[in-house]
């Protein structure tokens, strides 16, 4: 039996050359996981409408303007993922930690030495191309 495709709409979020990136709190299977914020797609919603929403439930933020930045095909421990990821142009409001352990900027390319969950470290590589060229447009 084949699995459904898990859907999951985030915001990259810039400032001065670096990327807004979360810490997980801790569970009992997984420790040190970094990631974006964003989250699951909820049936009919929109991915860009779940990026918004999950910024302002996660970040306490409200998203003003945005674009497509990327979409990554992955499979990981027996499960299909889309991750659609929105380059986060304009927003309103300070950003808090409402749902993360920890928040830090830190460098794209410091990302790959992150704990990322559902990316795969090889395809990692080609999100990094790809929104390292984006970034200097």
């Amino acid at each position: 039996m084949t699995k459904s495709w898990k859907v999951v709409s985030v915001g990259l979020i810039y400032k001065n050359n670096q990327v807004l990136i979360g810490l997980r709190y801790p569970t009992e299977k997984q420790t040190n996981l970094w990631e974006f914020p964003g989250g699951s797609i909820q049936e009919g919603e929109l991915p860009q409408d779940a990026m918004i929403r999950e910024l302002k439930e996660e970040l306490n933020i409200v998203v003003e303007e945005w674009k497509l930045a990327t979409c990554l095909c992955d499979y990981k421990q027996g499960q299909p993922y889309i991750i659609v990821f929105h380059h986060v142009l304009k927003w309103s409001g300070a950003i808090q930690k409402t749902c993360h352990q920890d928040l830090q900027w830190i460098s794209l390319s410091e990302c790959k030495e992150k704990k990322l969950p559902n990316i795969n470290p090889i395809l990692f590589d080609k999100i990094y191309e790809v929104l390292s060229c984006q970034l200097t447009l």
